[in-house]
């Protein structure tokens, strides 16, 4: 008895050490999207490392409160929004308090204060503030000193009863001022350095049916004002790229367009009415959407009204990677999406909870090198993301295929698919880094493999030239062949026709019944009264049509052409 008492307690303690790890690994799961829209799991690109409050990092009294944005700059300095206490703090590498943004001194030599500071951005010199309270730009340099105020905007653009509420801000290489108003809808606001209005950008595009166009013919000036679907929608983050080979470009993100809008947008790619573009200086919209689904974070959601979660993603920030990647939030679920330069999802991870990891109301995301920071709002702390070796081995192989050593990324994606065999990604860049090497017809295989048909598609074109280099003699050849095989045997069928039909015998060969089918092919009417007059047909005959008619449809369903019908090849 002592035995197997002893026994079961050894059990029960194998148990519960083996269910810790288990329950307590990851408060949430990564995965990717397969052509279906369907959630597929993959490792953890990112592993939570901590979660940041106030006291953590040294903060004062006052703690963090309400907090809406954060940055870092090229030293791996941090920087807030703290907007409930109207103030920026401003944190070393560490996650320690350095110094702190509230008051100060204004142009007119009278003390001033920031007011409810939603947003702001840091150049190699300067902070700049959206002092939201007050509807002005303020401007400090790195140790927090103040520099000057922009005020609003003046400009004819500006509708009369506009009302100014800067709530994001990107700052380019020439200090061109990129604003996001809550409030206009025209698009960016773009600024000179003093503030001087340059001009809207990336204005949202409005679509109006040909029955609402009809019907505004009619409608008075009041109720044309009055109808609010057709005003643009106004942006509601911004920021700009800062690596050496796309610099100055500009991703801007909304959550006011219609869901359903927005979910037919994901599968047509079309850009004018999806939740995050990029843009370029003059505000054209050049975003590669060359993924199963666009950029717009969750595929796999449900309609449901009742259930927790439903719709598509409402995408509150936007931040720009290493390696030209970039990344999105999304405030409905906490959750961040990660994509390639070419629109392609590398994985997406989060959920709301309390664990490590996981984030009660996100608000806010950026990167400090390759580690990856995120605000949580209402729990009024910073949760710090470490990228994990698998997470490092796929940058490595995006940072190669930038690089145009195709041979390293190669070898590094199909490291990457030795940990994550059902990551598309990686088999399109297997594809394309043979591709560029010239070695087309094994980039088919790859870019069949995750149902990449615009690839495809190229490579398929390279490989028919070279074909076609080779064989074109012999297939000038055979064409010629098959037209003379064609137009005789046409002939030849038409003369039997004609002897049948006149040699007055009532009984016909299979062979004879076979070709009188031509000869109704092209002569319809002659064709089916002899059909019926002259008793020309034949069941076997007909059997014979039906069978190879059967056989062809079948062949049309398992023998399309791989860019017609991908998941059947």
């Amino acid at each position: 008895m002592k035995k197997i008492i002893s026994v079961l307690a050894v059990v029960l303690a194998m148990i519960t050490l083996l269910s810790v790890p288990v329950s307590a690994s990851s408060a949430y799961k990564s995965y990717t999207y397969d052509i279906n829209g369907n959630a597929v799991n993959s490792p953890d690109a990112y592993s939570a490392y901590i979660s940041l409050d106030a006291a953590a990092m040294g903060i004062d009294e006052l703690g963090l409160n309400n907090p809406a944005d954060l940055i870092t700059d090229e030293d791996d300095n941090v920087y807030i929004a703290d907007s409930g206490n109207n103030r920026i703090i401003a944190l070393d590498r560490y996650y320690k308090a350095k110094f702190y943004i509230s008051t100060f001194i204004n142009e007119q030599g009278i003390d001033d204060a920031l007011s409810n500071p939603q947003g702001l951005y840091v150049t190699k010199d300067r902070i700049w503030v959206c002092d939201t309270g007050k509807s002005r730009i303020v401007v400090f340099d790195r140790d927090g000193n103040f520099i000057k105020q922009i005020e609003e905007p003046e400009s004819a653009l500006f509708e009369e009863d506009s009302v100014y509420k800067p709530v994001a801000i990107a700052v380019d290489d020439w200090n061109r001022l990129y604003v996001v108003s809550s409030t206009t809808y025209q698009g960016v606001i773009v600024l000179t350095e003093n503030g001087d209005f340059v001009k809207f950008i990336g204005a949202q595009k409005v679509t109006i049916s040909f029955l609402d166009i009809i019907w505004r013919r009619f409608q008075t000036e009041a109720q044309r004002k009055q109808q609010q679907q057709y005003v643009s929608t106004e942006f509601n983050n911004i920021t700009i790229t800062t690596n050496e080979q796309n610099r100055g470009y500009i991703y801007v993100t909304t959550s006011s367009i219609d869901e359903g809008t927005v979910a037919g947008a994901i599968r047509s790619k079309n850009g004018d009415q999806l939740p995050v573009k990029m843009l370029n200086a003059a505000g054209s919209e050049i975003m590669r959407r060359n993924g199963f689904f666009a950029p717009a974070g969750e595929i796999d959601y449900t309609t449901d009204p009742t259930e927790t979660y439903n719709g598509v993603s409402r995408v509150i920030d936007v931040a720009c990677g290493p390696d030209q990647t970039w990344s999105i939030i999304d405030e409905k679920r906490s959750k961040i999406y990660t994509y390639d330069f070419n629109g392609n999802l590398l994985f997406a991870f989060g959920d709301k909870g309390s664990m490590l990891g996981s984030i009660s109301n996100i608000e806010a995301i950026t990167y400090q090198d390759d580690t990856m920071l995120v605000l949580d709002k209402s729990g009024n702390c910073v949760v710090v993301y470490e990228r994990t070796p698998y997470g490092d081995l796929l940058m490595e192989a995006i940072a190669a295929e930038n690089s145009l050593d195709y041979t390293y990324a190669i070898t590094c994606w199909r490291s990457v698919l030795q940990h994550n065999s059902n990551f598309d990604a990686a088999y399109i860049g297997i594809g394309n880094a043979l591709y560029r090497s010239g070695d087309y017809a094994e980039a088919l295989e790859y870019y069949e493999t995750a149902y990449d048909t615009t690839n495809w598609s190229n490579a398929y074109k390279e490989v028919r030239k070279e074909w076609m280099s080779r064989y074109f003699l012999l297939l000038i050849l055979i064409v010629v062949a098959a037209i003379v095989i064609v137009v005789k045997f046409f002939g030849y069928a038409k003369k039997v026709n004609k002897k049948v039909s006149t040699d007055g015998r009532e009984r016909k060969t299979f062979w004879q019944e076979i070709l009188f089918g031509f000869h109704t092919m092209f002569h319809p009417f002659d064709g089916f009264w002899d059909l019926k007059h002259e008793k020309r047909g034949s069941l076997r005959a007909s059997l014979v049509f039906v069978g190879l008619t059967i056989v062809a449809f079948y062949y049309q369903s398992i023998g399309i052409g791989y860019v017609m019908n991908p998941t059947n090849s």
